[in-house]
C-alpha cells in the first residue's frame, strides 16, 4: 500500500510549543505534552527512544549531518524539520536545537518548535526535493566528504598564500630593481614594498583579531543560549569598540536573563510546593466539607425527626409524670418487701446454721456406726473360730461315740447300757453339726450384710459430706444474698428520694420540651440553609482543587525546561 497517498498534514497550532530533550547520543529524556499530543505518542513511548522515531522519509539525510555537525560544535542549529506521527501523517515545524550544558559539561541537547510560515515550508519542500535527488548521486557524496576537509583548511591557506605571494613578489621586484635602476629607485620601491607588506601583516593581525572576538562572541552566544549565565564573560584585550559594545550588550542580556530564571527556578520551587500545599490542603478541607455535608443531611434529618418526635416526648412526658406516682406507690411496697426479705434471709441463716449443725452430728454418728459395723464384722469372724472349734469337737465326739459303740458290742449285754449312751451322744453329735452349719451359713450371710452395710454407709457418709458442703455454699450464698438485699434497700432508699427529684424534674421537662417544640422548625430550616451552603463550598474547593492540580503541572513543566540553566 502506497503511505504517501493516505497520509495527510496534521496542523500545529500557533500556541503550541514543542520541546524536547535528549541526551548526548540523541536518546529522549523529555517531552512537552504539546509534543507529544501532536506526535501522537504517549510520553512514556517516547522517554528512552531515540529521537529519530519521529524522523519523516521525506527529510535528506544531509540536514540532519548538518544539524549534528553544528550542535557538537557547540553551536545552535534551526531549521524547518518535516516530522512523522505514529498515525503516519505528517506535520510541519520551525526547530531551534541548542546544546544544553551543566557545570560546563555538555550534557545534551534541547529542541524547541513552533508552527512555522507557510512560505518557510514551501521553500524547505523545494530544498528537501532537490536534496534528495541530490543525495542520490556518487558526486554529492563525494562533494560531501571534501567539504568537511576544505572547511577546516580554507582560512589557513588564504592567509599562507598572502603571505606566499607577498614574499615572491618583493623578490621578483628586488631582482629587477638591482639590475636596472637607481639606488634611489630601489629604496623608494623598498619602501613601498615595505609599507605593502605591513599593510598585509597588519591586515592579517586585524583579521585573525577579528576571529579571535568573533569566536569570543560566538561562544559567549553560544554559552548563553545553551544555559550558561552564572560565569563571567571573556572580555576583550583589544578589537574594535562596536564587538566590545556587543559583549557589553550580550553580559546585559546574560546578567538580565540570570536574574529572571533565578527568579523563576527560585519561584517556580516556591510555587510547586505551594501548589502541592494548596492541591492537599484543598482535598482535605473537600473530605471535610463532604463528611460535613453527610453530617449536615443527618440533622436536617434529625432536625425533621425531632420536630415529630418532641409532641410524641412531650406527651410521654405526661405519661411519665403520672406513671411517677404510680411507682412511688410501687417503690414503697418494694420496700417493705425488700425489709421482710431481709427477715426471711435471717431465718434462712438460722435455719442453715442449725441443718449445718445437724449434718456435722449426723456425720459423726454415722461414723461411729462405722466403727460398731467394723466391730461386727470382727467378732463374726471370732465367732466362725469358734464355730471351727465346735465343728472339730463334734467330730471328735462321734468318733469317741463310734468307738463306744464297737467296745459296748464286744462287751455284750454288760455293755448294752453304753451303747445307748453312745448312740445319744452320737444322734446330738450328728445335731451339733447340723446346728454349726446352719450357724456357718447364717455368719456368712451376716457377714455379705455387714459388708454391704459397710459401703452403703460409706456412700452416706460422701452424700451427707455433700451435703454439708451444699449447706455451707447455701450459707455463703445466703451471706452474699443478705448484703446484696441490703444494698438494695439502700439503693431503693435512694430510688425514692430521686423519685420525688425526677416528679419535679419530668415537670420542668415537659414545660421545656414544649418551648424546644416551638424552636425545632426553625433549627430544621436553619439547617438545611446551611446544607445548602455546604454543597455550593463543595462545589468551589472541587474547581479549587482542579485549578491547584492544573497549576502544579505548568510549574513542574516549568522548573523542568529551565533546570539546565546555570544561576
Amino acid at each position: 500500500m502506497n503511505t504517501k497517498a493516505i497520509e495527510k498534514e496534521y496542523p500545529v497550532e500557533e500556541t503550541s510549543v514543542l520541546i524536547s530533550r535528549t541526551n548526548l547520543k540523541g536518546v529522549i529524556t523529555y517531552v512537552s505534552p504539546d509534543f507529544a499530543q501532536i506526535s501522537g505518542y504517549p510520553p512514556s513511548e517516547l522517554v528512552g527512544k531515540p529521537h529519530n522515531i519521529i524522523r519523516h522519509p521525506d527529510m535528506p539525510k544531509s540536514i540532519f549531518r548538518s544539524l549534528w555537525s553544528t550542535i557538537k560544535q557547540n553551536k545552535p542549529w534551526s531549521g524547518v524539520i518535516k516530522n512523522k506521527r505514529q498515525d503516519g501523517d505528517y506535520y510541519w515545524v520551525d526547530a531551534t536545537v541548542t546544546p544544553i550544558r551543566k557545570n560546563d559539561t555538555l550534557i545534551g541537547y534541547m529542541s524547541v518548535r513552533k508552527k512555522p510560515l507557510p512560505g518557510d515550508i514551501e521553500k524547505a519542500k523545494e530544498l528537501y526535493s532537490l536534496l534528495l535527488r541530490a543525495e542520490k548521486t556518487i558526486a554529492f557524496k563525494l562533494q560531501t566528504f571534501f567539504a568537511s576537509i576544505r572547511a577546516s583548511l580554507s582560512q589557513k591557506k588564504f592567509f599562507i598564500s598572502i603571505v606566499l605571494f607577498s614574499v615572491g613578489l618583493i623578490y621578483s621586484i628586488g631582482n629587477l630593481f638591482f639590475s636596472e635602476w637607481n639606488l634611489r629607485n630601489i629604496i623608494a620601491l623598498g619602501t613601498q614594498l615595505i609599507f605593502l607588506v605591513l599593510g598585509i601583516f597588519t591586515s592579517m593581525y586585524f583579521y585573525f583579531s577579528k576571529q579571535k572576538e568573533e569566536n569570543i562572541l560566538l561562544e559567549a552566544a553560544d554559552y548563553i543560549s545553551s544555559g550558561g549565565l552564572k560565569k563571567s564573560l571573556k572580555t576583550f584585550k583589544q578589537g574594535g569598540i562596536f564587538n566590545k559594545e556587543i559583549l557589553l550588550h550580550l553580559k546585559s542580556i546574560s546578567t538580565g536573563l540570570w536574574g529572571v530564571i533565578f527568579k523563576i527556578k527560585l519561584n517556580s520551587t516556591e510555587s510547586e510546593t505551594l501548589s502541592v500545599k494548596l492541591s492537599k490542603s484543598t482535598k482535605e478541607i473537600s473530605e471535610l466539607i463532604q463528611k460535613q455535608a453527610a453530617a449536615t443531611e443527618e440533622i436536617t434529618a434529625s432536625s425533621e425527626e425531632l420536630s415529630a418526635t418532641i409532641h410524641s416526648i412531650s406527651s410521654s412526658v405526661e405519661t411519665q409524670t403520672e406513671n411517677i406516682s404510680s411507682i412511688k406507690e410501687k417503690i414503697g411496697v418494694l420496700d417493705e418487701s425488700m425489709n421482710n426479705v431481709k427477715v426471711e434471709m435471717g431465718k434462712l441463716d438460722e435455719i442453715s446454721d442449725k441443718t449445718s449443725k445437724t449434718a456435722q452430728e449426723g456425720d459423726q454418728k454415722i461414723q461411729n456406726l462405722v466403727v460398731r459395723i467394723q466391730e461386727i464384722s470382727s467378732n463374726s469372724a471370732k465367732i466362725n473360730e469358734i464355730v471351727s472349734l465346735i465343728t472339730a469337737i463334734a467330730d471328735k465326739t462321734n468318733l469317741l461315740s463310734l468307738n463306744a459303740s464297737i467296745e459296748s458290742a464286744r462287751a455284750g449285754e454288760a455293755g448294752r447300757g453304753f451303747a445307748v449312751v453312745a448312740g445319744e451322744v452320737s444322734k446330738l453329735a450328728d445335731q451339733t453339726a447340723v446346728s454349726v452349719k446352719e450357724i456357718t451359713g447364717l455368719i456368712t450371710s451376716n457377714n455379705k450384710i455387714i459388708h454391704a452395710t459397710s459401703e452403703e454407709v460409706t456412700e452416706t457418709v460422701s452424700y451427707l459430706r455433700d451435703i454439708l458442703n451444699g449447706i455451707q455454699k447455701i450459707n455463703d450464698s445466703a451471706i452474699v444474698v443478705s448484703k446484696s438485699v441490703q444494698a438494695e434497700a439502700e439503693r431503693i432508699s435512694r430510688i425514692k428520694d430521686n423519685i420525688y427529684e425526677t416528679e419535679k424534674s419530668a415537670n420542668e421537662i415537659n414545660f421545656g420540651i414544649k418551648e424546644q417544640g416551638l424552636t425545632a422548625n426553625g433549627i430544621s430550616e436553619t439547617v438545611m440553609s446551611i446544607s445548602h451552603e455546604i454543597s455550593a463550598i463543595g462545589q468551589q474547593l472541587d474547581i479549587l482543587a482542579e485549578i491547584s492540580n492544573n497549576l502544579v503541572k505548568p510549574v513542574r513543566m516549568m522548573g523542568e525546561l529551565i533546570d539546565h540553566f546555570e544561576v
